[in-house]
Formats: structure tokens, sequence, C-alpha cells
């Protein structure tokens, strides 16, 4: 039960216990809304740092396979060659192929592409921690839920011709395309060596070698999102906000240990926040300390290794090991 999984969730993390969820896109039955409500459901209770999507494959000899099955839930299959995350290249003259749905009574295939964007930004952006805090902030603050945060964050890549966050969106969509029809999920990007990546965390490695550029572009989006809205955000807390955002993501190129300064208690506020307590926003002078478990000195290999590869099921998306020195607090409203 939902509940259940909260409280779990919950346990864990002040144990300092990783924990990961996976979801299975394009199963019979579900719908785009069914699939993005239990989606924001996972965020909400919690799954912040771990949700991984996998396609549905229909596997020979499986009742999914029945072409009765087929013909009752509109199965649309489509043979794709195996994606194998982390490997290398693929050069073998045999290819290994597997069949997956890419659509459903329930789901047509506009839909189901629909719902692999949107699962693309919620791990790119989300699980691997971009923008984690200014959802959780929006959230926690405004009722803005995690469908709504990351469905606006699609139509904003999708429409904001010529940036970072545009020329990755169209890279996806373009991919899905080819995929649908029959073409190979393999992403090889040779400054992070010959190993094939998830879209998801070739988004993360193309954007975070981008950084100022990334989050200058994700305060366009916020500052949409604000309006839109009509939210009432005072400006130097939601510069703090972008500015702790920034900084606490893990990046090939940081120093080993560096200082953050604050003019709110952001710290405290998200490690409250990730156990499930709302704690007040004050207003006082912050200086936090972080130490990076590994300093990369801008070897981006070692960097995609270390962190994506290793770390995606091991929280290492953002820096865990955080002092902050503070003094002089005052609630904010």
């Amino acid at each position: 039960k939902v509940t259940d999984l909260e409280n779990l969730i919950k346990l864990y993390r002040e144990e300092s216990i990783t924990t990961y969820t996976e979801l299975i896109m394009g199963l019979p039955g579900e719908t785009y809304d069914s699939f993005l409500d239990g989606t924001d459901e996972l965020l909400r209770v919690g799954q912040h740092d771990a949700l991984n999507v996998y396609h549905c494959t229909v596997l020979p000899n499986s009742e999914m396979a029945n072409p009765e099955y087929v013909e009752e839930h509109g199965l649309e299959i489509v043979r794709q060659p195996v994606h194998l995350h982390h490997s290398s290249p693929f050069t073998d003259e045999i290819v290994e192929y597997n069949d997956i749905t890419i659509g459903t009574k329930t789901l047509p295939r506009e839909d189901w592409k629909r719902t692999y964007l949107f699962s693309w930004a919620v791990q790119s952006m989300h699980s691997l921690c971009l923008t984690q805090y200014v959802a959780i902030f929006f959230h926690y603050e405004f009722g803005i839920s995690y469908r709504t945060f990351y469905e606006s964050f699609v139509e904003f890549a999708k429409n904001s011709k010529h940036t970072l966050l545009n020329e990755q969106f169209d890279f996806v969509s373009k991919l899905v395309d080819k995929t649908m029809a029959g073409g190979s999920w393999d992403v090889v990007i040779p400054k992070f060596g010959e190993i094939v990546w998830p879209t998801e965390e070739a988004t993360f490695l193309n954007v975070i070698c981008e950084k100022e550029q990334f989050y200058g572009e994700i305060r366009q989006f916020v500052g949409q999102l604000i309006n839109k809205h009509n939210l009432d955000v005072e400006t130097s807390l939601l510069e703090d906000i972008m500015t702790y955002q920034q900084n606490m993501i893990p990046d090939p190129f940081s120093n080993k240990t560096f200082t953050i300064d604050l003019d709110y208690n952001l710290h405290d506020y998200f490690l409250n926040a990730y156990i499930g307590d709302h704690l007040p926003i004050t207003t006082g002078d912050h200086t936090l300390t972080v130490t990076a478990e590994q300093a990369f000195d801008g070897d981006l290999e070692e960097f995609a290794t270390q962190v994506v590869w290793y770390g995606r099921k091991g929280g290492r998306f953002r820096h865990m090991n955080v002092t902050d020195r503070s003094r002089d607090e005052v609630t904010v409203g």
C-alpha cells in the first residue's frame, strides 16, 4: 500500500539506506493519466532518488504473447535490438532483439511517446537530482504536484528553441521515433567513454558540463511556472533555492571542498522534506561547507563511471557530506 511504502521510505532514509522503485511503461490497461498520476504519487511519498522506468517486454510463450491477448488489449508491438545499459557499443554480427509494446488499447502510440518523454524528464531531472530540490520546494510551499512540474518542464523544453534543454528534448524525441520504427536505443557519448547510456543518463551527462547555461534555462522555466500559477515567491528566496540546487549536484569540475553562502535554512529544510516533515523556512546567515566524495579534476570518463554508472542506485547525484554554520534565524512570513 502507498501508506506502507511512504513509511518504509521514511524509515530507510532515516537510517541512510538507499531504496529504489522500478516501473514498467506500456502495460495493458495503463493510460497516460494513470501512469503520470502513479509516478506523481511515488514522488509525493518520498521516492526521489531512484525511480527507474522500463519498457514492457513481450516475452515468448508468455500470456502477453498470446495472439488472443494481443488482440484483446490492442497491443502494438515492435521488435528492437536489445538495449544493454552500460555495455560497450555493439559490434557482434549476431543481434539480439526484444519485442516491446509501443501502444495499447488504452495507451495509443501517441500517448506512449508522451508518457516516455514525461518519464525521461522525471528520471533525468528529478531522480538524477538536476531539479529535485526546486520541484520539492514548489510542491511543499505551493502545492504544485510533481506531475504538473514535470509536464510543464517537458513543454518548456519542447518549445524553448535554440536552448540546451530544447536540444536535449529534440534528441530524445527523435530517438523515440526511431526506436518506435524498430531502431536501437543505444546512445554513446565518446567524451564520457565507449559506453552505452540510457537516455536520462545521457541527458544528465550532456547538461552537467554546461551547468551555468543549464541552470540559467531552469531559472527561465521556473519564472514561467511562477507566472502561470500566479505564485508569490520572494526573489531572494528563489535565488537561494537555485544556488543550493546548482551547487548540491556533483560535476566533473568542482573542488573536493567548497562553501555556499545562503540567507535561508535550506539545507535543514530539505533534509526534513526527505523524511516527510515540513520545516518552516527561516532567514539567517548560513554558510554550507560541502565535501564531495571525490574530486574528478575534469576527468569526464571517471565522473561518468563513478557517479552516473556506479552511483545510479547509490544516491551519488547529490552531495551528502554538508555542514551548516548558521546564526540569527527568523521565520519567513
